[in-house]
């Protein structure tokens, strides 16, 4: 007998196909939803793209002020429609199928530029030519505003620049801002060497146009001083085209120059000034000259020395100072008690590169030569001459540096390494007063117009006399050349060897350096 066993948990053919039917919907709704999230996510992805396309195309239009057809904007304010010029700046971009547009506003800013930035003090040429960029200017309506650095302090105002166009004018810097003029007007007022510009133009129904360019006045390119005296000027044109500024009583105004003034020089951005009675002045960019009292003694020489990046000074008592910033003073070498009827005075000091080795060498009087390799340590080199030296320079010679001290009674004393001493003399031309090398050139001049020129290192000069004068201090940058000297004199050459004597500055003038 065959018996039937039945499993109630076992599902009919039926129950089958209804869950393979149920679990293929399923399955077409995820995959359905699936792809459908994935092409979301590419399109958002497409329509982001397109979106930073189309705002990085609307930045570079407007920093290049692309806009498209103008179109005012005109905004109530309180009953007053004020409008503003400008035009739309429209980019749409398209990633894929998707799109992106961006729309903007661009105001026509009036903005101007000005020509020249900057000028030394000392300048002539004191035209400031303006262009201008969405403005209207106006001739008999357009002002000029000298605002202080801050912008809060109107100094001038030139009510009739010239004007050529809507977008162009000059106009000349008035006496009042000009420091070369008014210096005191300058420190009271201007509290820097930076200014602004602003032009301003009425326009009926509108808001004034203004627009804003800065101006400074740096260093000047030469500087020559006197007893009590300072004269700067800017190298405009040729060397012979340029005239000096009397900065003298502008100084003295304010309390800086009370003493007798000896020597100058120069870091390459900032001039220094010494005197008797330890005086040390030093100029500034954005500030006025400031003043430091280095020691009692009275101060002949000054270098600055970019190995140490030190000022260094030199005195009548044999002393050697040494500051990086002019304001704090250390008392390098210190000779002692000079010994009974010699002078100790130094007038001069270089910082020398010897292959590699710096050495301070200064030079004084009956023969006096110090040298330090390390800018703190000094030593003393025989010569064996008794002659006051006066000046020190060094330049480059059959592939190495070279050092020239020159002196009264035509002395000339050499080195190759600072230590180490050859002197001579050139006969009947009296006191070499100052030295300098230049473009392969050693120059020197002294006195009764006396100009010394060597082209082999110093063995060999070539002797001439411009004018009658004593000359006291030559200076060359580029192809210029200047000499100051006794009675104002000032020479002008742009070759070293053809001389221009121009008008004096009526004062004996001791020194002149460039930056």
């Amino acid at each position: 007998m065959i018996k039937r066993i039945k499993n109630k948990d076992a599902m009919t053919l039926i129950e089958v196909v209804i869950a393979v039917a149920v679990f293929a919907i399923m399955a077409i709704l995820f995959i359905s939803l699936f792809t459908s999230s994935i092409l979301w996510i590419f399109g958002a992805g497409d329509r982001g793209e397109a979106y930073s396309n189309a705002q990085g195309d609307i930045e570079t239009r407007l920093g290049t002020k692309d806009a498209g057809a103008s179109q005012d904007l005109v905004i109530d304010f309180g009953g007053t429609d004020v409008t503003i010029e400008g035009g739309l700046v429209e980019s749409e971009q398209t990633v894929g199928d998707k799109d992106s547009k961006l729309v903007t506003f661009l105001p026509k800013v009036p903005t101007i530029s000005i020509d020249p930035t900057s000028k030394s003090e000392g300048y002539q040429n004191r035209t400031i030519v303006v262009n201008g960029e969405n403005t209207n200017f106006t001739s008999g309506s357009t002002t000029v505003e000298l605002l202080d650095k801050f912008g809060s302090i109107v100094l001038a105002t030139i009510n009739t620049p010239t004007v050529s166009s809507d977008t162009s004018l000059n106009f000349t810097l008035p006496n009042t801002v000009d420091p070369s003029y008014s210096w005191n007007y300058y420190y009271d007022h201007l509290l820097s060497n930076e200014f602004i510009v602003r032009v301003r133009t009425p326009i009926s129904g509108k808001p004034d146009q203004l627009a804003r360019a800065k101006f400074r006045v740096d260093q000047p390119d030469f500087l020559a001083i006197g007893n009590t005296s300072v004269f700067v000027t800017e190298l405009e044109g040729t060397i012979t085209d340029i005239t000096w500024m009397d900065r003298s009583s502008k100084i003295g105004l304010n309390g800086l120059v009370t003493s007798v003034i000896n020597a100058s020089a120069s870091n390459g951005t900032s001039y220094a000034v010494v005197g008797d009675d330890g005086l040390f002045l030093l100029s500034h960019d954005l500030e006025p000259w400031t003043r430091t009292s280095v020691s009692a003694e009275d101060l002949l020489g000054v270098a600055w020395s970019s190995q140490y990046e030190k000022f260094y000074v030199v005195g009548r008592d044999g002393r050697i100072y040494s500051s990086s910033d002019g304001s704090f003073w250390s008392n390098n070498y210190d000779p002692g008690t000079p010994d009974t009827g010699m002078s100790y005075a130094l007038h001069d000091i270089v910082s020398t590169d010897f292959a590699g080795t710096y050495v301070l060498n200064a030079v004084g009087d009956s023969g006096r030569l110090l040298y330090s390799s390390n800018g703190s340590t000094w030593n003393e080199a025989v010569t064996n001459i008794s002659d006051d030296l006066r000046a020190i320079t060094s330049g480059a010679y059959s592939g190495s540096n070279l050092l020239i001290g020159v002196g009264d009674n035509g002395r000339i004393v050499s080195s190759s390494d600072g230590s180490t001493w050859t002197t001579g003399t050139i006969a009947s031309v009296g006191n070499i007063n100052d030295v300098i090398y230049f473009n392969g050139s050693f120059i020197a001049v002294g006195d009764n117009g006396l100009i010394l020129t060597s082209v082999d290192g110093g063995s060999n000069w070539s002797i001439q006399y411009v004018g009658t004068n004593s000359l006291r201090s030559i200076h060359a940058r580029g192809t210029n050349y200047i000499i100051v000297g006794d009675s104002g004199t000032v020479l002008y050459s742009n070759n070293g060897t053809s001389w221009i004597p121009t008008t004096g500055l009526g004062v004996d003038l001791k020194s002149v350096v460039g930056r």
